[in-house]
């Protein structure tokens, strides 16, 4: 007759056995317990659809709808939220009475800032070509706030001597807006901050430029537009703003 057995120690691969079935099995009996019982629904929270990390589009705009259409309707929903970028493609869209509008506010700006004026095309002289450029303007909600249409000087064309003499403009560093914040805190002084609302079009043209007439507005045959104020787009856009600003301060006082 032989004495008791002593207890065999379990070797760590098989206490890691026992421990995956263990884990399996609970996964097994929380998938039972997710799964709705005969005549009852799912008690699982629904969430709203997540917004995409794109600002122009978003999972609604991809949700099925029912009913007759409903794959147009998406499609239209979708082609909205899609800047164009031809004025052909702009003209043509569901919105296009929208982007009409933008085009016409633009170029009432600039008949009062007396941009141009219409004058037969010039023999021997060169006319740069333009382009429009077509934003969507969005809130915080994502929804469209406003439709905004910019004419453009196709710059690149412009020739270095006849076009444009000079380009450069100084700009503001960061070093040099945390400086006056700081010295405001010191001094406890008010900051105000403002918009100057289509900026490079204050600025005077010292070239003679002559530029295409837009699309969209009437034409005859063989005029083009002479350009008197700087335009988006031109070389020497930004210069000509920062000396009519700089000018305009140094009336003021300012040094």
């Amino acid at each position: 007759m032989t004495g008791p057995q002593p207890l065999k120690e379990r070797t760590d691969i098989e206490v890691e056995v026992e421990s995956k079935e263990e884990v399996e099995s609970a996964r097994v009996e929380e998938r039972k317990d997710d799964q709705p019982t005969d005549g009852c629904q799912s008690q699982r929270v629904r969430h709203a659809p997540a917004r995409d990390d794109d600002e122009h589009f978003s999972k609604i705009s991809y949700v099925r709808q029912k009913g007759p259409g409903g794959l147009e309707r998406v499609n239209k929903a979708i082609e909205i939220l899609k800047d164009p970028t031809t004025y052909e493609e702009a003209m043509s869209r569901g919105d296009a009475r929208h982007w009409k509008r933008a085009c016409t506010e633009e170029l009432e700006e600039f008949v009062r800032q007396n941009i141009f004026s219409t004058v037969p095309r010039p023999i021997g002289q060169k006319v740069i070509g333009c382009k429009w450029v077509f934003k969507t303007k969005l809130d915080v909600e994502g929804q469209i706030e406003c439709y905004k249409a910019r004419l453009v000087a196709q710059g690149f064309s412009q020739i270095p001597g006849i076009d444009f003499n000079e380009m450069f403009a100084p700009v503001t560093h960061h070093q040099t807006l945390r400086t006056l914040i700081a010295l405001a805190n010191q001094h406890r002084w008010h900051i105000y901050q403002m918009d100057m609302k289509s900026a490079f079009l204050n600025g005077d043209l010292e070239n003679e430029i002559f530029m295409r007439i837009p699309q969209g507005v009437e034409l005859k045959g063989g005029e083009v537009w002479l350009l008197h104020k700087a335009l988006y787009g031109l070389k020497q856009a930004l210069r000509e703003w920062y000396l009519k600003l700089k000018g305009k301060l140094e009336e003021l006082g300012f040094k």
